[in-house]
């Protein structure tokens, strides 16, 4: 199915993986995590496998060069002690000054051609805080466009 959609997306072409990066990710299975590294998608790893300030980690593998991005912020990237952000919500995540760090980080350097918000259930337990963390990162975004 992707392959005919390729096709017929004509002025589009497939996004590199390499100009991609995770931040926040645990509890990946093996095969997901192989499959991203085989495909060049950088990690800037949560959980167990966390080492050290997640915007520090994301400012080293963030490219040089004055591009546009897309940011695509999934909630249940926050650790669940803010609230949770869906029932796939694990513990190690970002908290709310981790993420902010990381949209600065991202703002300061590139133009935001857009922030999509996805993985949010507001029925779960702190569903309102999370709702109010996604407000912030949502309005420095537009912020920052002005």
């Amino acid at each position: 199915m992707l392959a005919a959609f390729r096709k017929d997306s004509s002025g589009f072409s497939p996004l590199d993986p390499r100009r991609l990066i995770y931040c926040g990710s645990r509890n990946l299975e093996p095969s997901l995590l192989e499959r991203l590294s085989e495909a060049g998608v950088s990690m800037v790893e949560g959980g167990a496998n966390r080492s050290g300030l997640f915007a520090e980690a994301l400012d080293v593998l963030l490219p040089t060069s004055s591009e546009k991005v897309l940011v695509h912020l999934d909630m249940d990237c926050i650790d669940p002690a803010e609230g949770v952000a869906n029932e796939y919500a694990e513990p190690g995540g970002l908290n709310k000054e981790d993420l902010l760090a990381c949209i600065n980080k991202i703002l300061a350097r590139f133009e935001p051609l857009g922030l999509t918000v996805a993985s949010y259930d507001p029925s779960q337990a702190g569903g309102d805080r999370i709702g109010e963390i996604a407000i912030e990162a949502i309005t420095r975004a537009v912020a920052h466009r002005d």
